[in-house]
């Protein structure tokens, strides 16, 4: 940033994080959210019992031999996020890939800051040779977290896995406020084209391992793996700690969260198409309405009828 300040006149909803970066807010921020975690019961409300109905469910790892191995992966996986950038992605964060600001943004008279950092992903099948270790401890660790969500589920059928690691920077302090900056919430998504009848098969999930002390925070809408129309306008807070791995159907809508310090975690698509590694599909909220809003424009749009069918009689 070179210590110059940014122009005054940003784009609408957008701002520029205390990291050197421009982000914006999203619509979803607005929605009210539910943290599953104030509730005594929610381990059991969201066990793999009702994976089918919510869209989700929390397990844990208690192998005392794989918790060792994935504290070794988590120690190293800062280095190895750090000495292979070039093979790093960003993913997604807070604007459409398609976002007119994104353009505007790119302007000389902006600041030449990047746009939506501070969320990022590794394909493990990509590292070089020299970390063939890694690799195969990331594989190994996935492959039998995989055997214990197949073993959950009652299913047999094993598939082939895209597997990532998945990095949230640490936050930024904020020069103004003193205060840490965390990334901003990542936009809420499916990372499969929800209207594909073929992405439905039993054995497709999606995987996520917890592999550090501090907590890894997710939010979804449930049962819209199932849904969308009459959905209420609701994001719940999925809270998983160390050792925690959580199970999604494909196309449950999704988002990350900020975090109070760095924090990576293992990720992995089973029996889906390879393609889905790479696919972003974003939510249109239109269709997130509670019934009684359904209700509500239904009753204006038949008063209109008759308001007009009226009007017509007098002519």
């Amino acid at each position: 940033m070179s210590g110059t300040e940014p122009p005054n006149c940003l784009p609408k909803e957008t701002k520029i994080h205390s990291g050197g970066f421009y982000v914006s807010t999203n619509e979803e921020s607005e929605f009210p959210y539910y943290d599953l975690a104030d509730s005594v019961h929610w381990r059991n409300n969201f066990s793999v019992r009702n994976f089918k109905s919510n869209g989700l469910y929390v397990g844990t790892v208690h192998n005392a031999s794989l918790r060792k191995k994935i504290d070794k992966l988590h120690d190293n996986a800062s280095r190895v996020f750090d000495q292979h950038r070039n093979l790093v992605t960003t993913v997604f964060n807070t604007m459409k890939l398609d976002d007119p600001r994104r353009n505007e943004l790119l302007d000389e008279k902006y600041l030449p800051a990047p746009i939506d950092r501070g969320r990022n992903m590794l394909i493990v099948s990509k590292l070089l040779k020299k970390e063939v270790e890694f690799q195969n401890s990331c594989t190994d660790i996935a492959t039998s977290v995989r055997d214990l969500i197949l073993s959950d589920l009652k299913n047999t059928n094993k598939h082939k896995m895209v597997l990532t690691l998945l990095e949230t920077e640490a936050p930024s302090m904020n020069v103004k406020s003193q205060l840490p900056e965390e990334i901003a919430d990542q936009m809420m998504h499916t990372d499969v084209n929800s209207k594909d009848p073929r992405l439905d098969k039993d054995h497709m999930f999606i995987g996520l391992l917890a592999t550090q002390q501090g907590p890894t925070q997710i939010r979804v809408v449930l049962k819209s793996h199932v849904r969308h129309f009459g959905l209420a306008k609701r994001v719940h807070l999925v809270t998983l700690g160390r050792y925690d791995y959580f199970v999604a159907h494909p196309k449950l809508i999704h988002g990350g969260c900020g975090c109070r310090e760095r924090n990576v975690r293992l990720h992995f698509y089973h029996g889906l198409p390879k393609q889905a590694s790479d696919q972003t599909f974003y939510v249109d909220w239109g269709l997130f309405q509670s019934n009684e809003q359904l209700a509500s424009a239904r009753e204006r749009g038949n008063l209109l009828k008759r308001k007009l069918k009226r009007l017509c009689l007098k002519k």
